[in-house]
């Protein structure tokens, strides 16, 4: 016996079987048992311990992946072992669906976006404080935009003589500090010294007051360094500005459209020199770009939707979906029998939580139990998964027990955790041992979930054969950016996302899919793979063009290459200017199927084999990943003609969107995420109407 996981210089066990270590399985010894990994002669038990953290992985599950010893984490969660907070995340919760919550600390107040793991306290600025650095210190206060304020009373004429300026509010309401200027004949030009303390470009806001009934024209002239309007050595910045006709106090900005230039100021001391008759003006403004522009706006979201009420229903959310489980078994909540309160079986009440949900069994009551039943298409194997909303802030945990030909050995339970999300939650069965639990049921299968007290809505309950069944089929995924308030099965509430282009890259999109019989790799390496479609005949066209249906639950308008058995392969062809290092990263939509590996042939002037991870994709707008050959993702390229095929697996389908080509000086695994969400357009539509100007 020379498994590594079997046992030596023992009795031998009988005919056809192998005496195994005492955490490998299998009849020949060569697979660790569940909670067990790294299959290794070095183990005295033939395995490693998961060593799993369940507070942290999905439905508390302690198995891990047999070849990484990857635990299941909770899509907030990471390491190995599931034990950490991901970064902008803290507070790691046992009965948290997401395991952690987001830090969302103050995006101006906050020196990053990560904070505590265990008090989600953000690190802040100076002279911030508060547990999200949204709070001023003592003795301290936050400015509004319009900060930089210079009060046109306080200025000059052209010889130094103080401003003549008025103070009667029933001439100006509402003005500000001392009073107003009076623009007339006798002082059409005002002199105002201003102050900048960093590099910007700046828009100046003027707040006036025009009864003439008339538009009056004006200029508005910055000179560096001086406060001689005729000085003539001066760097001068000039613009015109019309004042319309108010009948109360308003601003105007100058520029006054985008077309225009703003102001280029550096550090010092400015003189603004302002033209105009026949207006009264209160005070002057520079607005610079990082408050009009708002470039900071660039918001991670870290929330789940929620379909309930929410403090703020404008307030953006990650919308989740799952891989579907369609085709397997399943027993609808409507077609259960319910018993609770004492009460004799009758068919489980339904009810819609919202007008987009689907129709649900109401669970509620003290000694309650579910009873559903199912003709499946032959015996077998399954593992349980449960579909699910509960408006319950206490997890609920379920007895599931089923008509199996022999008794179980270990009690089964599934745990449903709070779930009052735009989305519906999954929970799977597991034993005592908080392995996945596996049933033998007959065709004819009886399922019955049973508790002391519950209260949740039950959609469905799937039935998976245990040799198909994946942790991906519960582990949710992000399907899109959306906003809270109501259930949203598909992507219509989707809010678009950006993913960065890397500087210097290339895009390649204009790919050709084509019909491979053997895998990539099988080709030698000094013939470069040619692509004939499956049975077509000698001199037949080889390549089809781009074309395909749309990726499901896809919200992009791009054109994509389907992959699927009839064309499994897709080759793509560019010239790089500059030989070097190379990255490759793909970008694609996988939704329908569990993660499968890519095979990768590229050719850059030497053959490069490789692969990368399809791994399950639902999001509207595409995943990244980057490809990988010989344990690197930084590959020579050699010649300036570059040749790159990728081909799916058999009975697997693939949206491949584009490939970018990316330098080694510009990569960074930063690439391979949306970007933040940018809220500068919201900003600058809701609190830029009145130049910026809130009460």
């Amino acid at each position: 016996m020379s498994s590594c996981g079997s046992v030596q210089y023992v009795v031998p066990p009988p005919v056809g079987e192998c005496e195994c270590r005492r955490n490998v399985e299998g009849p020949a010894c060569d697979q660790c048992k569940p909670l067990f990994w790294n299959l290794s002669p070095d183990t005295p038990d033939g395995c490693s311990s998961c060593e799993c953290n369940v507070a942290g992985t999905v439905s508390g599950v302690a198995q891990c992946a047999q070849e990484t010893g990857q635990c299941h984490c909770k899509p907030n969660v990471c390491s190995g072992t599931c034990s950490t907070c991901k970064d902008g995340f803290y507070d790691l919760q046992e009965f948290s669906y997401f395991g952690c919550q987001g830090c969302q600390c103050d995006i101006g107040g906050a020196a990053g976006q990560s904070c505590g793991e265990r008090n989600g306290r953000c690190r802040c600025r100076p002279n911030v404080e508060g547990p999200k650095c949204n709070l001023p210190r003592p003795d301290h206060f936050f400015p509004d935009l319009h900060h930089l304020k210079f009060e046109i009373e306080e200025g000059t004429m052209l010889d130094g003589r103080p401003v003549r300026f008025g103070y009667n509010p029933v001439e100006f309401r509402d003005f500000s500090w001392r009073g107003y200027a009076q623009m007339t004949p006798i002082q059409s030009r005002v002199v105002v010294q201003v102050s900048v303390s960093a590099p910007d470009l700046f828009k100046v806001m003027l707040r006036f007051l025009n009864r003439g009934g008339v538009p009056v024209w004006g200029r508005v002239t910055i000179l560096e360094e001086a406060w001689h309007y005729y000085c003539h050595h001066c760097s001068e910045q000039s613009k015109q500005i019309v004042f319309a006709p108010s009948a109360e106090p308003t601003f105007v900005n100058v520029p006054q459209n985008n077309f225009v230039e703003p102001f280029v100021l550096n550090p010092g001391t400015w003189t603004v020199v302002i033209e105009a008759e026949g207006i009264l003006l209160d005070y002057l403004v520079l607005l610079p770009s990082a408050y009009y522009e708002a470039p900071i706006l660039q918001i991670k979201v870290t929330e789940p939707c929620t379909y309930g009420s929410v403090p703020d229903v404008n307030q953006n959310c990650l919308q989740y979906t799952y891989l579907s489980l369609d085709s397997f078994p399943s027993i609808s909540g409507n077609d259960a029998s319910c018993r609770n309160d004492n009460h004799l079986p009758r068919p489980c009440p339904t009810e819609r939580v919202t007008p987009r949900h689907p129709d649900m069994a109401v669970c509620s009551g003290f000694d309650i139990s579910i009873d559903m039943r199912s003709r499946l298409p032959g015996s077998g194997e399954f593992v349980l998964v449960v579909e699910f909303s509960s408006e319950e802030e206490l997890p609920q945990t379920l007895s599931v027990s089923v008509n199996e030909p022999r008794a179980r050995s270990h009690q089964s339970t599934v745990t449903l955790l709070h779930c009052k999300y735009s989305f519906l939650c999954r929970a799977v069965a597991i034993d005592d041992q908080n392995r996945v639990s596996v049933f033998s049921l007959p065709a004819d299968a009886e399922v019955l979930l049973s508790a002391e007290r519950a209260s949740f809505f039950l959609h469905k309950v799937y039935l998976v054969p245990k040799d198909q069944f994946t942790m991906e089929f519960v582990e949710p995924k992000v399907h899109c950016i959306s906003t809270h308030g109501q259930f949203a099965p598909d992507s219509t509430s989707c809010i678009p996302s950006r993913f960065q282009t890397p500087s210097n890259s290339l895009v390649l999109k204009e790919g050709q899919s084509s019909s491979m019989q053997e895998p990539v790799l099988a080709y030698p390496a000094e013939a470069y793979p040619l692509p004939s479609p499956h049975g077509a005949a000698q001199g037949d066209q080889a390549w089809s063009a781009i074309g395909g249906e749309r990726p499901p639950l896809a919200a992009d308008n791009a054109d994509h290459i389907r992959l699927d058995s009839a064309q499994n392969a897709a080759v793509y062809s560019t010239r790089v200017h500059t030989l070097g290092r190379y990255v490759f990263i793909l970008h694609y939509h996988q939704p329908l199927h569990p993660s499968y590996p890519l095979q990768v042939y590229i050719n850059g002037g030497r053959i490069w084999q490789g692969h990368t991870n399809a791994s399950y994709c639902p999001h509207a707008y595409g995943c990244r990943n980057v490809l990988v050959a010989e344990n690197q993702i930084i590959l020579d390229v050699t010649d300036h003609e570059v040749f790159l095929t990728v081909q799916i697996p058999a009975g697997k389908t693939l949206w491949l969107d584009y490939v970018l080509v990316v330098p080694e000086s510009s990569y960074s695994s930063s690439y391979l995420n949306e970007e933040p969400l940018d809220k500068s357009y919201d900003f600058i539509t809701n609190c830029g109407q009145n130049s910026f100007y809130i009460k």
